[in-house]
């Protein structure tokens, strides 16, 4: 475009318009912005300065129409959420609330399963995310995976000679009987590290409550080693 008829076309507007507009934006500046030649006019270089920022101005404009336009709380629609048992009661309810907070107009629905469920309805395109403890991932190729909490392990122990001490060998643990929480792989991952003293463990009990864990090893009924994160949410910490 090099000429005024040209913008007129462009704009749709009057001849005059466009010239009381190029002429105020001259008085703004105190500048010169185009040059009249034979053919037409060109931009001088004040001009090809002040459309770079013009440019610069639409997009800035562009950007915040886009994000007014997506704001959160205007964002409906459904998000189906797969979760693992231990899930459910030490991270769910945290991240929920926020969610619920941040999207009010979208429609959550939840389904509790089993890790290797859960992944198949991740694979089959039935759940749109799932909060699973990420131990033995089967179809990690398939999946889109972050980490959003690492957590740590800790011996519960009874109030003995073992709770004293700052680091506990592993051959010393394997001689406890083992309190095994049995929820979603957890009970793989604590036999696994009680095999680490060379023994297999004497299993006293296998059940899927944290509270009875906590209640069996603390009347020195034995000992189990589970994340940090079950201690933090049992004693009142806040892991979050």
């Amino acid at each position: 475009m090099n000429s005024i008829s040209s913008a007129i076309q462009e704009l749709g507007v009057s001849q005059s318009v466009v010239s009381a507009a190029i002429a105020q934006i001259k008085a703004d500046l105190g500048t010169l912005l185009f040059e009249r030649r034979a053919r037409g006019m060109s931009l001088t270089h004040a001009g090809h300065q002040f459309l770079r920022h013009a440019h610069q101005i639409e997009v800035a404009m562009r950007n915040a129409r886009d994000a007014l336009a997506s704001r959160p709380h205007t964002v409906a629609g459904r998000l189906d959420i797969g979760v693992a048992s231990l899930m459910v009661g030490y991270y769910l309810p945290f991240l929920l609330d926020r969610f619920r907070r941040v999207f009010p107009r979208i429609q959550v629905q939840i389904t509790e399963d089993r890790r290797d469920y859960l992944e198949h309805l991740l694979v089959s395109g039935e759940l749109d995310v799932a909060l699973i403890v990420v131990l033995q991932l089967q179809n990690y190729r398939a999946l889109e995976t972050e980490t959003i909490l690492r957590s740590g392990w800790r011996v519960w122990c009874p109030l003995n000679r073992m709770a004293t001490e700052e680091k506990i060998q592993a051959a010393d643990l394997a001689e406890q009987s083992l309190i095994l929480l049995q929820v979603d792989e957890l009970g793989d991952a604590t036999t696994a590290l009680w095999n680490a003293g060379g023994t297999d463990p004497n299993v006293l009990i296998r059940n899927s409550s944290v509270e009875a864990v906590r209640s069996l090893v603390a009347t020195g009924a034995g000992c189990s080693v589970l994340p940090d994160t079950l201690y933090l949410s049992a004693t009142g910490g806040h892991w979050r």
